[in-house]
């Protein structure tokens, strides 16, 4: 019988010392914590709207006096017999818009942004006429997507105002 207890103490003795080895084991363990990614927020639309605000502003005014001049000039011309020839965009106002959406990350105001940029490159799409007869078309074409130009231009002011 002396084996038999002191293989039990000696099984209590072990048992003992491991389960004190776990828990000194675990509490030298530091504690674990979940930390958040590094992303930085994405900009609020008000915020985004400071950057491009006044930017956007003067750019679609010149563009859009510059579309009633133009269309003014095609009128003028047609009505001398000479064919209308616009170039209404220079590459200014594209790589303006460009570098200010470079700026923003705010993704509704950076999407109001390329529909006010589609929407002045959509001039470079228009043919221009190769006789009087075409001319007519050519004005309408250029009034049709200057109420693209507008109607994007107020939608990018609409999403400003309302952030």
């Amino acid at each position: 019988m002396p084996n038999s207890l002191f293989a039990a103490r000696a099984g209590g003795i072990l048992a003992i010392t491991a389960l004190a080895c776990s828990v000194t084991a675990c509490a030298a363990e530091p504690e674990l914590s979940f930390a958040p990614p590094t992303m930085a927020p994405e900009q609020s639309v008000i915020e985004a709207c400071a950057i491009s605000g006044d930017q956007i502003n003067q750019l679609t005014a010149e563009a859009e006096q510059q579309i009633r001049d133009g269309i003014d000039q095609a009128g003028a011309d047609l009505a001398s017999g000479k064919l209308p020839r616009i170039e209404l965009f220079s590459e200014t106002f594209d790589s303006t818009l460009a570098e200010l959406e470079a700026q923003i990350s705010n993704y509704e105001v950076v999407g109001a942004i390329e529909e006010v940029r589609l929407a002045a490159q959509g001039f470079g799409d228009i043919q221009a006429p190769d006789s009087l007869f075409g001319a007519a078309g050519y004005v309408t074409s250029l009034v049709k997507q200057s109420g693209q130009l507008a109607d994007a231009a107020k939608n990018l002011q609409s999403l400003c105002n309302a952030g």
